[in-house]
Parts: C-alpha cells; sequence; structure tokens
C-alpha cells in the first residue's frame, strides 16, 4: 500500500495508532523506495533481457 494512492491516504488519515505523526513519516519512508524502485525492477526484468 502506498500512501500515494487514494486508498493508501485514508488509511493514514483514519489510522488509530498512538504515534499517528510517527506512523505517517513511516509509511512515506516506506513507500519512497517502492516508488523509486518499483519501475527500475519493471524495466531490469522487462526491458534488459530483450537487450541482451
Amino acid at each position: 500500500m502506498s500512501p500515494f494512492s487514494t486508498n493508501g491516504i485514508i488509511v493514514l488519515a483514519q489510522a488509530q495508532v498512538p504515534g499517528k505523526r510517527l506512523f505517517q513519516r513511516r509509511m512515506l519512508a516506506y513507500s519512497a523506495p517502492v516508488v523509486a524502485g518499483a519501475p527500475l525492477l519493471a524495466w531490469t526484468v522487462a526491458i534488459l533481457p530483450s537487450a541482451l
């Protein structure tokens, strides 16, 4: 789940956790590598083998 998606932002807004700010920061820290890494992984799997 990404906090940049519609469902993700709803989960962040409605989270019932003691440290809401900490939870939001951890979710953003988790999603940043996913957002950056997913296109690279997709490119590596789909494009790179056909280029070799």
